[in-house]
């Protein structure tokens, strides 16, 4: 059976402006999206609460499931998405090895 696009588990690594808008606009058209970003309350609110954005698209708060590590994120994803600064994503793509994702 051929996987279609929306069944897809996407994770997208750092929730700033490019992550956050992309995580946040795969969910709204039906993704199954999860989130990592850089510290737990933001996690937290983001699963609570939703991640708003504000542009062309209009304005829209989004809930993802979010978590603080890459660690917390459970089962395999079919596609990682990486948003974060450069200066980080050695480590995370690092971090998604040992567990596996990559």
């Amino acid at each position: 059976m051929k996987t279609q696009a929306k069944d897809l588990s996407i994770l997208v690594v750092g929730a700033g402006a490019i992550g956050g808008i992309t995580a946040a606009l795969l969910k709204m058209d039906g993704y199954n999206v999860e989130i990592v970003c850089k510290y737990a309350d933001y996690a937290k609110h983001i699963s609570e609460d939703g991640i708003e954005v504000d542009g062309a698209c209009g304005k829209v708060i989004v809930k993802i499931p979010a978590y603080a590590s890459i660690s917390d994120v459970r089962g395999k994803k079919d596609l990682v998405l990486h948003a974060t600064k450069a200066s980080e994503m050695i480590d995370s793509a690092r971090e998604e090895k040992s567990i596996g994702f990559i």
